[in-house]
């Protein structure tokens, strides 16, 4: 898919007093999004891409820099990858009237100061594939401050950490939204809901990720993705998480207050749709996807990527949030981070065990 020429008069900005999200504006067609980023930013992802390509794969594709409506990384020839479907909108990003209504992240998601900075990165806007995303983010490590913060802000995060799953499993749940099939509408946990959350009780906050508790309503089995298929997601999740902690193992990093997005198909019919179209493919031999792979992605469904020989997906993870990252060679891994994640990958193994056991009861 290629990325449309950018102009400041055709970016879309949303109306920050109405939510506090300040300064984040996306391309007409919702493909891009276009975030105040600082000058660090900027550099770590430019040296992410140019250095560590196997790292920048983890990340939303990086399409270039815009100052005052004028490129300074052309963004005009990119192109999105066609095997990263990637994106998951950042967690303060709000899609706005030009976007269907289902890929807008509620204001009261995640929300977020704008960077007082003149230049912006551009990003793929990771949800865009979905029908339905159900975003999760997930806040890594239990030091959440770079060595450039002030001692007063290094307390407030201490302590942020501290009265949270941050500092004792070194991840926290920063916000999300789930859609609810059966009630044909999105549930917002914002940033508050994870602060809530202890090591003891922190897997109800993927259960209810995964709509897994579903109370006492009367569901049409077709409303919903069942036990089985919830594990299913459960354990790509998990096994995604440690391919990404894999990779993070090899890179000598430091990246503060960094998070784990996640999004998944909410639409039950468009996850099983995408679910088979993706089985199809891996049944293929060569891994080509036949000419006509029967109508499981025709209409509406359609993903772009079965165009290019990729299999569709029902869920991404991408690393975002790096305005406190650097590349510190010579330090080894960040530990800080890969703490959190082998945590989550815990977690996440705990969920795939429940729901393997619901679906066996």
């Amino acid at each position: 898919m290629a990325a449309s020429s950018l102009s400041l008069s055709s970016l879309v900005a949303y109306d920050a007093a109405a939510a506090g999200h300040d300064g984040i504006l996306l391309d007409p067609t919702g493909d891009l999004i276009i975030k105040p980023c600082t000058a660090a930013e900027v550099s770590f992802y430019e040296a992410s891409v140019s250095a560590h390509p196997e790292f920048a794969e983890l990340m939303p594709t990086f399409m270039g820099t815009l100052r005052l409506g004028v490129a300074e990384t052309p963004v005009s020839e990119a192109k999105l990858p066609a095997d990263q479907t990637s994106a998951l909108p950042l967690p303060n990003a709000v899609l706005v009237n030009s976007i269907p209504d289902d890929r807008n992240p509620s204001p009261e998601f995640v929300k977020g100061k704008k960077i007082d900075s003149e230049t912006s990165i551009v990003l793929e806007n990771i949800a865009s594939p979905f029908t339905k995303p159900c975003i999760l983010d997930v806040k890594l490590g239990a030091r959440l401050w770079d060595d450039a913060v002030k001692p007063e802000k290094r307390a407030k995060l201490d302590l942020l950490a501290a009265e949270t799953t941050s500092k004792s499993l070194g991840f926290r749940i920063a916000g999300m939204r789930v859609w609810r099939a059966h009630e044909k509408d999105f549930k917002v946990y914002d940033k508050l809901y994870g602060r809530q959350l202890t090591e003891e009780n922190v897997l109800e906050g993927f259960k209810a990720f995964l709509d897994r508790e579903r109370g006492s309503t009367n569901v049409p089995a077709l409303a919903s993705l069942d036990d089985a298929e919830l594990a299913a997601l459960a354990r790509g999740l998990a096994d995604r998480v440690t391919e990404i902690r894999n990779v993070y193992e090899k890179e000598e990093i430091r990246a503060y207050s960094a998070s784990l997005l996640f999004v998944y198909e909410g639409n039950p019919v468009a996850f099983r749709k995408t679910l088979d179209a993706a089985t199809l493919y891996r049944n293929t031999p060569d891994g080509v996807s036949p000419d006509e792979p029967s109508d499981l992605n025709s209409g509406e469904d359609e993903e772009e990527s079965d165009e290019d020989g990729v299999p569709p997906r029902v869920f991404d993870i991408r690393l975002i949030d790096f305005a406190h990252a650097t590349w510190r060679p010579g330090q080894g891994p960040d530990e800080n981070v890969l703490h959190g994640m082998r945590n989550l990958e815990k977690t996440l193994r705990e969920l795939v065990s429940l729901l393997e056991g619901a679906d066996g009861s």
